[in-house]
């Protein structure tokens, strides 16, 4: 029986080797060049180029690809070995064996001109798990960073120089992609469906642009949106730090935390209760919030109540960023954010300034699940948060109940285009994407194999010899 084990061993590990490291070896399909500044109307004359540099073709149906905050689902294509696959964006047109059309339809908004970002998944699914690259131009932390950053696909923060009109960013070399800023260029001619060409100097082209901005006194066409456009609109690190849902005079007030060290940009954020009750409010065009500090909103209308709700901060695209649900409230009573995400009802509102304990007298602190303040992204996970209502004043402990942050959840909020995935610790160590050498692979296999035959032999003349029979 150990005999034929030994065989049987052997054999699994030859057929592993034939079936399983081909498939390691196989490239997967990469983002290689885009044209987001075409010079006039950019409407139909913007395009994606996706790339295979490997040995088998790629089935790309049902793939999404997301330029800048909107979707396309890639139709019926096969992707072949070192070819390219264009995709025209906001374009109607006859799909060619190299080429796929959006659709004005389908797609109604353009390629960002000087910041944007480009994700492409493998499914409708969008987390760490399907994303398979990913990069951003003009500017870091834009919608998808968390995500890819999770997935071991990008670095937080960086970017690569947005082009100037009539230019493109491609890959340095056709589907050498590391996942850096440093693997783009920008290209004075672009090449759409052809190997990337024609590189200029990334700093020479800055400092001409500076030398133009000098020399050319235009003003901007809209003040409003020019001033904001060195602040991030969006952050995992903007927080809901202390709410009052049931205020005695005006209205429920909720405050932020910028616990970053960037100014972010909160233009059409949004403040709201349990999905589906009430419309949310829109934080006013303009709000910034300085890093490690605290910015108070009054609602426009009260919108908690006070038997129990939930309370959500929301980025401008309807993704979720942070929610605390409670049972109940109390007249006057807010409800504050401490250390390890533990909360706690006050009769001693702080807006605007640090949260203070209430007193404590109780035997044992209360208890709470304690939660690194790591916060996990909030494209990668969903920070849900409950707490308990406050005990009555008469209760014999004087209690204040604490809140419990107890539950991370995956979500995906079915009326918008969201980018949730599975929870990671904002600190995760970022790794490269690593693709196996065809040839080493093969030679794997040859390897493999010979050992495997080799054993394969010696158990079988070894089974003769024991039978008393002349090995072969």
């Amino acid at each position: 029986m150990k005999k034929y084990s030994a065989s049987k061993i052997c054999f699994l590990i030859a057929l592993a080797a034939i079936f399983f490291i081909p498939k390691i070896s196989s490239a997967q399909a990469v983002i290689n060049e885009i044209f987001s500044d075409p010079a006039g109307n950019d409407t139909g004359k913007e395009w994606i180029e996706l790339y295979n540099s490997g040995s088998q073709a790629i089935d790309l149906s049902g793939w999404e690809i997301n330029g800048s905050r909107k979707y396309f689902t890639i139709p019926s294509f096969s992707l072949e070995p070192n070819s390219f696959l264009l995709i025209r964006w906001r374009a109607d047109g006859q799909n060619t064996a190299d080429e796929i059309f959006t659709g004005i339809e389908t797609i109604n908004t353009n390629l960002g001109n000087t910041s944007g970002f480009i994700a492409l998944f493998k499914s409708a699914e969008h987390n760490k798990d399907t994303i398979i690259d990913y990069f951003e131009y003009g500017k870091a932390s834009q919608t998808l960073e968390a995500t890819a950053s999770s997935a071991g696909i990008w670095q937080r923060e960086q970017f690569v120089t947005a082009a100037t009109e009539g230019q493109s960013l491609g890959l340095k070399q056709d589907g050498k992609d590391q996942n850096l800023a440093g693997d783009w260029q920008i290209f004075s001619a672009p090449t759409p469906g052809q190997s990337n060409t024609t590189i200029i100097n990334t700093t020479e082209q800055e400092t001409s642009q500076q030398q133009k901005d000098t020399t050319t006194q235009s003003p901007p066409s809209d003040t409003a949106s020019s001033t904001l456009s060195a602040f991030s609109n969006y952050s995992d690190e903007v927080l809901i730090n202390e709410f009052m849902p049931w205020p005695s005079s005006g209205n429920e007030w909720v405050e932020l935390l910028n616990s970053g060290d960037q100014t972010i940009d909160l233009s059409d954020w949004q403040i709201d209760d349990i999905e589906g009750a009430s419309s949310p409010q829109k934080i006013s065009a303009g709000t910034l919030i300085e890093p490690n500090a605290f910015l108070v909103i009054e609602l426009e209308k009260n919108i908690l109540n006070n038997e129990g709700d939930e309370i959500r901060l929301i980025w401008p695209d309807g993704q979720l960023v942070h929610s605390v649900s409670y049972k109940s409230s109390k007249q006057n009573f807010s409800s504050s954010r401490f250390e390890d995400g533990l909360w706690l009802w006050t009769e001693n509102p702080t807006p605007g300034q640090e949260n203070k304990k209430p007193p404590q007298k109780l035997s044992s602190p209360p208890k709470t699940e304690s939660i690194s303040l790591q916060y996990t992204p909030p494209l990668v996970a969903t920070v849900s948060e409950s707490l308990s209502a406050p005990k009555n004043e008469n209760s014999t402990n004087n209690k204040s109940a604490a809140v419990t942050e107890t539950d991370f959840t995956t979500q995906q909020n079915s009326t918008q285009n969201t980018d949730i995935s599975e929870s990671l610790p904002m600190e995760a160590v970022t790794t490269k994407k690593q693709t196996l050498n065809p040839f080493f692979a093969l030679a794997a296999i040859a390897i493999l194999s010979l050992f495997s035959g080799i054993g394969i032999v010696y158990f079988k003349n070894k089974k003769a010899i024991d039978n008393g029979q002349k090995p072969s």
